[in-house]
């Protein structure tokens, strides 16, 4: 399975279930399903988002298989502010 290597950590239960699954890291969570979608390899496996699922013409095997199902991910968009030159929240 191909990830973020934070992604990959996200989800032990998983490989500690599927002992024959492999975790390759990859820049982003993205990037993991492109890899695959570009590779037809009926054996190979990314993690990331639906999202990413769909941007890359990828199929889902299976959802919620996140060790923490209350950990998600957060995104912030900093900007330079006007004025003072430093930065501020959007």
């Amino acid at each position: 399975m191909f990830s973020h290597p934070v992604a990959l950590d996200q989800c032990r239960d998983l490989f500690a279930k599927k002992s024959e699954a492999g975790a390759g890291a990859v820049l982003d969570t993205a990037e993991g399903v492109k890899h695959v979608s570009r590779r037809a390899c009926a054996m190979r496996a990314g993690i990331a988002s639906r999202r990413a699922a769909k941007v890359y013409a990828g199929k889902i095997l299976k959802t919620g298989i996140e060790d923490d199902k209350k950990n998600f991910t957060r995104f912030f968009l900093i900007r330079r502010g006007k004025g003072a030159g430093g930065a501020q929240w959007q």
